[in-house]
């Protein structure tokens, strides 16, 4: 069988000559540096139920990118790929996205059963949504609903589309625009997992401390809303938004791996079973430090009681 990672490889050169993907090399692993649009979204096309929000002005070809990724991915052409995704308007409606009712149902002599006719975007495992920021809140959050739920719902009827690859763009925010309403939780730390394991495949390495702090600020900065103060500070001057949020991931691994060190310990080899949970709860308690007390003391006592 052909190799994917060579299949991959030999994509990235044919993009990158073509040059129809805009973007310097921006994200350093370790010694490397890739293009962070590109090598991104190649990551999600690896995972199967995870997004990617590409975010970029317009005519930054992010659309484009997405679209042809999908020809290769997809074995399709580029208008049938280009049909597999929703335009942001505030007027967009359901029925263009999702699906609307077969109105031929009600002229079939017994008919009862309602059936609705699904677009392609919903029956599709590549999805597409163009200037997500352009739909207002409440389509916003069909999407999110989508995401988790892995499946469709209209008119009392449900598509699951199975294991799917989810697009989003976004343009930067204009008057037209709405803000995204995301917040850190769970999710993140999957996020975290999945794409610093394909972004390792994708560069032929181990997921090490090198892929962590390349990938975490990308999967945190439009997650997150920085006190207003410290991101208008040099050197941020309130535009590098991402900068100042791979500063404090840099920060914080630092502090995990030196001063949380014997902290982390305790909490592994609980997990691992390795230490009773009782004598690590104990040991836990005696740290004066957010993580220990909303994090890993409930997880340990979570465990306990089970």
């Amino acid at each position: 069988m052909p190799d994917p990672q060579k299949k991959i490889e030999a994509l990235i050169a044919s993009l990158e000559e073509l040059r129809l993907h805009v973007g310097k090399k921006d994200l350093s692993v370790g010694s490397r540096n890739i293009n962070s649009q590109l090598f991104f979204s190649l990551a999600n096309a690896c995972l199967r139920n995870r997004a990617v929000l590409l975010y970029g002005g317009m005519g930054a070809n992010k659309t484009t990118l997405i679209n042809l990724l999908g020809t290769s991915f997809l074995s399709l052409g580029l208008g049938d790929v280009e049909n597999l995704m929703v335009t942001g308007h505030p007027e967009q409606t359901e029925e263009k996205m999702v699906g609307f009712l077969d109105p031929r149902q009600w002229t079939r002599p017994g008919s009862t059963a309602v059936e609705v006719l699904w677009t392609l975007w919903a029956r599709s495992r590549w999805k597409l949504i163009n200037e997500i920021n352009r739909f207002p809140s409440g389509k916003q959050n069909l999407f999110l609903e989508i995401l988790q739920k892995r499946k469709i719902s209209y008119a009392g009827q449900v598509l699951e589309p199975g294991d799917t690859c989810y697009f989003a763009t976004m343009n930067p925010e204009f008057s037209a625009t709405y803000p995204l309403d995301e917040g850190l939780s769970d999710r993140v730390r999957q996020d975290l997992r999945d794409f610093c394991r394909a972004m390792a495949f994708l560069l032929h390495q181990d997921g090490n401390l090198e892929v962590l702090k390349a990938v975490a600020p990308y999967v945190i900065w439009h997650r997150v809303t920085p006190i207003r103060s410290a991101l208008d500070s040099p050197p941020y001057y309130g535009a590098r938004k991402l900068a100042f949020v791979s500063g404090l991931v840099e920060r914080s691994i630092n502090r995990t791996l030196n001063e949380r060190a014997e902290m982390n310990l305790v909490f592994s080899r609980a997990v691992d079973g390795e230490m009773a949970l009782d004598l690590a709860l104990r040991e836990l308690s005696a740290y004066d430090d957010p993580i220990a007390r909303l994090d890993f003391i409930p997880s340990l006592e979570q465990m306990l009681c089970r």
